[in-house]
């Protein structure tokens, strides 16, 4: 998505053009004031083709497999926190709920890689960062992978839906 993000920035399309080619055009709102030509713009997630991949339980190239993250510590409850939110939701019931799960992780985790990355690249750089707001992604989750390889001064949550909050890894 980074390309997307780079058009923006050369203003070769329009900030609702890209709204819609991220797939946010509901979001729009919020992220209207952080789209701003004089920030930087970073596309934090993995490529949608790979994690629709892992979610249909296809095999991975070597080049894939390399591409995800390594080295994070998951919660002994995680597996059944995600079971229990992809229960709710109609759409992801059609889904093998172990490929799901392993797409979800490869989401989460590529977020925090690349926010552990931005911010070692970037040390005197601030970094605001939308995530989004469905049964996938758990803020709280890509709080504590990041945490597990980079210290974290202030993280500040925002949904509009509540989460459970068994564990809070930052304040």
């Amino acid at each position: 998505q980074q390309p997307i993000l780079d058009q923006w920035q050369r203003t070769e399309i329009s900030p609702q053009q890209l709204l819609d080619q991220l797939g946010v055009p509901d979001r729009g709102d919020r992220l209207g004031h952080a789209l701003r030509p004089d920030l930087v713009q970073v596309a934090l997630g993995s490529p949608r083709k790979l994690v629709r991949k892992i979610r249909a339980g296809l095999a991975l190239t070597e080049e894939e497999r390399a591409s995800l993250p390594k080295f994070y510590i998951l919660r002994p409850d995680a597996f059944d926190d995600f079971a229990d939110r992809v229960s709710t939701s109609a759409s992801f019931r059609r889904y093998n709920v172990n490929h799901l799960y392993r797409a979800h992780l490869a989401a989460e985790q590529t977020i925090a890689e690349n926010i552990v990355r931005f911010m070692h690249d970037n040390p005197t750089m601030k970094l605001l960062v939308f995530l989004p707001d469905d049964v996938m992604i758990n803020p709280l989750e890509v709080a504590d992978y990041v945490a597990q390889k980079a210290p974290l001064q202030q993280m500040i949550l925002d949904r509009s839906q509540a989460l459970p909050r068994k564990r809070l890894p930052l304040l």
